[in-house]
């Protein structure tokens, strides 16, 4: 499912999909709901964007930008502590492309083919794995895609 050529991953997901017996629960155990980011991840980083060294302020909001949604509720809180207008305004540009929709990247891409297995399925074991990861990070696809799935299904 992790496969780049869509038609091989597609063609798992629906082999998948036939073997829902099987397929469920060996799915509950390899897609988990995306977490925040810790404090002592993004902490260092987001007082790093206050450092008087310009690699040093580009290099956290470099790993920041990488966090994207799991990094938002820090960034957020931070932003309305902030003393630092230099700091407010990098935090304020670095919320720019996480509230946007993004192209899903590496193993994201995998995860969201695990929904849709667990879409055709449809089973309640399927419904409850989707209920999990519908509680993850509100802006992450994955989390997105659980609660739309979920919606298709209920009849929403």
């Amino acid at each position: 499912m992790g496969s780049a050529e869509a038609g091989k991953a597609w063609a798992a997901v629906r082999k998948l999909a036939a073997v829902q017996s099987e397929a469920v629960p060996f799915l509950a155990g390899c897609v988990e709901p995306v977490p925040n980011a810790t404090a002592n991840s993004t902490k260092p980083l987001i007082e790093a964007l206050d450092s008087d060294e310009f690699r040093t302020r580009e290099a956290a909001a470099t790993k920041l930008v990488e966090l994207g949604p799991k990094a938002e509720a820090t960034l957020r809180a931070i932003l309305a502590a902030s003393r630092s207008a230099e700091q407010a305004r990098r935090i304020e540009d670095l919320l720019i492309p996480v509230e946007k929709i993004v192209e899903p990247a590496g193993g994201e891409v995998r995860d969201l083919r695990a929904v849709a297995v667990l879409r055709l399925a449809g089973t309640a074991e399927a419904r409850m794995i989707l209920q999990e990861l519908a509680t993850g990070v509100e802006r992450a696809n994955l989390t997105r895609e659980a609660r739309s799935t979920l919606a298709v299904l209920n009849g929403q």
